[in-house]
């Protein structure tokens, strides 16, 4: 980071995560939720997903949105949904859960 400063050191280091994310209930109620990599390496995740917590079923499919496009990912059976991911270097996921 540059500071503007007139004298002196010109730069500045800080820590920030590696990982961004986001989530959020949409109006048909489904659930999103974006994962972004701020790091030049890929991410191993590992987490669960109450489906409950967001008002969803305990059946559905969760579908992965990427720069590429749009993809079918995986179902989903049980009210915890356990992910293990790889999310590559400087890589943007939407992860899509529906009851559909």
């Amino acid at each position: 980071i540059h500071a503007g400063r007139v004298n002196g050191d010109k730069t500045s280091t800080t820590r920030a995560p590696a990982l961004l994310t986001s989530a959020w209930t949409a109006s048909d109620g489904g659930l999103g939720i974006v994962l972004t990599s701020i790091v030049n390496k890929s991410l191993p995740l590992s987490f669960d997903v109450d489906m409950s917590a967001y008002g969803l079923k305990n059946t559905g499919v969760i579908r992965r949105i990427d720069e590429s496009g749009n993809h079918s990912f995986r179902t989903f059976e049980h009210a915890a949904v356990h992910l293990d991911l790889e999310l590559p270097a400087r890589g943007v996921w939407i992860l899509e859960f529906t009851n559909q």
